[in-house]
């Protein structure tokens, strides 16, 4: 009884980004800051690597990475017969190529920030998704 007058109690709130939340409110820059800490620790020993075998025929022996302008974009974007087809990826490398040549410490720094802006995107995406689960969920369950 006391338990379900206590979850009546709590109201909904929203966020300044407007995320609805219940009960306690944790700033979500501060967890954002903290997935990058932690991604940026546990990656960071990485930066010393080389290449891998699979990036001879990704990088060094791809001439779409070799330049920016939009007639090799357009080529990129294009579908080829019987090809590796992943524009997105190749266009990064090529990318990376510009900035960095074939230095890998970039490639790795740019794959190390792209999985720090993922698992904030998860993060973000969950925590819109679910407020309101633990107010459906049964009292017995929790």
């Amino acid at each position: 009884m006391l338990f379900t007058t206590l979850r009546k109690e709590k109201t909904a709130r929203f966020s300044a980004f407007g995320f609805r939340t219940v009960g306690k409110n944790f700033n979500p820059l501060l967890i954002s800051l903290f997935i990058a800490v932690v991604i940026g620790f546990l990656y960071i020993n990485s930066l010393g690597n080389q290449f891998t075998n699979w990036d001879d025929s990704m990088i060094y022996a791809n001439s779409q990475v070799r330049s920016l302008s939009w007639n090799n974009i357009v080529k990129i974007f294009t579908l080829e017969k019987a090809a590796n087809f992943q524009p997105v990826r190749i266009l990064s490398y090529a990318i990376d190529y510009y900035t960095w040549k074939l230095n890998p410490v970039g490639y790795h720094i740019t794959s190390i920030s792209f999985y720090i802006l993922t698992s904030i995107m998860v993060f973000f995406t969950l925590r819109h998704l679910s407020p309101g689960l633990r107010e459906k969920a049964s009292p017995d369950s929790h």
